[in-house]
Parts: structure tokens; C-alpha cells; sequence
């Protein structure tokens, strides 16, 4: 009889360790999709103010977009400050391995009919853009080593609104796609 109790409470105690290790796994998996920008903390909560979005970059909001030059798709150089003055701007860093990319990318040409005054840059540091620029009617710009760490960028993609005078409205590390046309609208 007590050989019995004993291996019940041994099963027990192991499918409770079970639990406990499927549940931790769970648990940190969310966690890195938070932190990651594959999933949103925020999930009830609307997004009207750009301090609200996670920022994971040295990118300030009320700051200049730093001064950078890129290269097009024919290696010409390019001034990003020149494409950026004037025009109000939503900048998006993207790399061809990421599938929260390619989804931004896809939200981005979806609901770029809204604002006609707003443009659209790419910048990638990826050698096959080729996705970006075959599949999007934006400005495709590849990234130079200078870019990248005037940029200080830790995750793919960021999303960056530029006002026409160069001026950062907001940075959201991540895809979060509570950023609307109307989200964009107000805050450029």
C-alpha cells in the first residue's frame, strides 16, 4: 500500500514538473515576442501618444533624423536628409529574414493610399532587397555602415515619423499595427 502512495505521489510530482516547464516555456516565449516587437504589450490600450510606443534605438522624439547617406538600388548615393526635408516621411528599417518585416511592409503598402503626403523610405541592410523593391512602391535605400550606427538601431523593423523639417514625431521598435493611417495623420 505504501509502495503504491509512493509512486502516485512520484507521478504526481512529475507531471507537475511537467506543467511547470511547459508553462515557464510559455512564459518566456511570450516574453521575447514582447521585447522582440512580434507581440504587443499594449493590447487594449490605444496608441495616441508616441511616448507610448517602445522605442529600443538612440532615436529621440523632437530630435533631427541625424544626417546619413545611403545607397539606392544602382549604388548611386543618396542624401536621406535631402529625401527627408520638406516631405513628411515614415521611415522603416527592414532586413530580408524577418517575417515581422515583410509583414510591415505588406501593412505599409496596404494603407499607403491614405496619406499621399506622407512618403514611404525603406532602408535595409539586407544584399537580397530584392524583395522590397520588387513587392513595394516605396523608395528602397540600402544601408551603409554609417547609417547603421548613426541610426542605433537594436530591432528589426523600426518605424520612424519624420515631420517636413526633419524632425522625429515617433519611433516604434517593432510592428505594431495599431500604427493607423490615422495614428500617422495626427502625429506628422
Amino acid at each position: 500500500m505504501h509502495e503504491k502512495r509512493s509512486a502516485i505521489h512520484r507521478a504526481i510530482l512529475k507531471y507537475f514538473i511537467h506543467f511547470l516547464v511547459i508553462v515557464a516555456g510559455i512564459w518566456v516565449g511570450f516574453r521575447l515576442s514582447v521585447e522582440s516587437g512580434m507581440a504587443d504589450r499594449w493590447h487594449d490600450k490605444d496608441i495616441s501618444n508616441p511616448i507610448d510606443l517602445p522605442n529600443n534605438s538612440d532615436l529621440a522624439i523632437g530630435d533631427q533624423f541625424p544626417p546619413t547617406a545611403l545607397f539606392d538600388l544602382q549604388t548611386d548615393l543618396q542624401s536621406l536628409t535631402t529625401l527627408l526635408s520638406g516631405k513628411k516621411s515614415v521611415v522603416a528599417t527592414v532586413s530580408s529574414g524577418c517575417e515581422t518585416c515583410i509583414h510591415l511592409v505588406d501593412f505599409l503598402r496596404r494603407n499607403a493610399m491614405f496619406h499621399t503626403d506622407v512618403q514611404v523610405i525603406l532602408l535595409t541592410d539586407s544584399t537580397d532587397y530584392s524583395y522590397f523593391a520588387d513587392n513595394s512602391p516605396f523608395q528602397v535605400l540600402k544601408f551603409n555602415p554609417a547609417c547603421a550606427s548613426a541610426l542605433a538601431l537594436r530591432v528589426y523593423p523600426t518605424l520612424i515619423g519624420v515631420d517636413e523639417k526633419r524632425n522625429i514625431r515617433f519611433v516604434s521598435s517593432g510592428f505594431r499595427q495599431r500604427i493607423t493611417d490615422d495614428f500617422i495623420g495626427k502625429i506628422l
